[in-house]
């Protein structure tokens, strides 16, 4: 392996770690009334019931949580309520409690493995009685790290923060929100607020084109070297993300990557942006 690539790895297992270790500590008022830890080594609070309102009733269901294969499977009232649930591969993990109202409650599990981190939404379904699946926050395409975090979770939205790296900025926040629908939640847009982690200005290295929207082939302005280029927005799907950079009033369009890390930063004069004097990127 090159120095230079070794050096962007090492650089991406640094920080992988900065925020798997800091993931999931809430700013100011937290997302959820009860955070459960556990730790498969140690088997900290596996098999053991905690009671637990599920259906908004008052009345607490006991809940188990027991290990198989390495997943998770919850039992309630004694009858196993969900197949295998994904933890991924990270010990220690939490599973946390929300009500938002209204009979409204979930349990939400964390799946971390890696530099990977998503969180999965369940609720008790008194007709099946079965944990229902409500939502999956993992949704980006992502090969080199997607790390989510909640921000608020509400009756009508939940809001949260994914960093990612792709390889022509480096590491970026996107802002995704759900919608309810029903018991349920969704993704409200593909489209998103984004920026640089930090708020590290980028600037142009080279003459580069940027389009108009996304797909779009129509260019809505061409960069200089050392235009202030400010990422303002994201757009993404499980097979692509883009970014929109703001100049002046425009919002110019680039697809983003996870690949080809020496035709940027191998070869002098192939990268997008640079930041007091750095080339920035992945």
């Amino acid at each position: 392996m090159k120095k230079q690539s070794l050096a962007i790895f090492l650089t991406f297992v640094l920080v992988a770690t900065n925020v798997l270790g800091s993931h999931v500590q809430a700013k100011g008022k937290t997302w959820y009334q009860k955070r459960i830890d556990f730790d498969s080594g140690t088997k900290k609070n596996m098999n053991k019931n905690f009671s637990l309102d599920l259906t908004g009733d008052g009345l607490p269901e006991t809940v188990r949580f027991n290990e198989e294969k390495n997943d998770i499977v919850y039992y309630v009232n004694g009858q196993k309520a969900s197949s295998n649930v994904d933890r991924g591969g990270y010990d220690p993990f939490s599973i946390y409690y929300v009500n938002v109202g209204n009979g409204r409650i979930y349990l939400v599990n964390e799946a971390v493995d890696g530099g990977y981190c998503s969180y999965d939404f369940y609720y008790y379904d008194t007709t099946s009685q079965t944990m229902k699946l409500a939502l999956r926050t993992n949704q980006v395409y992502a090969k080199a790290g997607e790390v989510w975090s909640i921000q608020s979770v509400t009756e009508t939205k939940i809001k949260t923060e994914i960093h990612l790296m792709p390889t022509e900025i480096g590491n970026i926040v996107l802002y995704p929100e759900f919608v309810s629908n029903g018991m349920n939640y969704k993704l409200a847009s593909h489209y998103c607020k984004a920026e640089t982690e930090e708020h590290y200005k980028l600037k142009a290295c080279r003459k580069l084109k940027f389009y108009k929207s996304v797909h779009s082939k129509k260019v809505a302005y061409t960069s200089k070297k050392g235009m202030n280029l400010p990422l303002k927005k994201a757009y993404f799907t499980k097979k692509e993300l883009w970014g929109g950079f703001a100049h002046g009033k425009k919002i110019g369009w680039r697809k983003l990557s996870y690949k080809n890390f020496d035709k940027f930063y191998g070869k002098k004069g192939n990268a997008w942006f640079y930041s007091k004097g750095v080339i920035r990127g992945f």
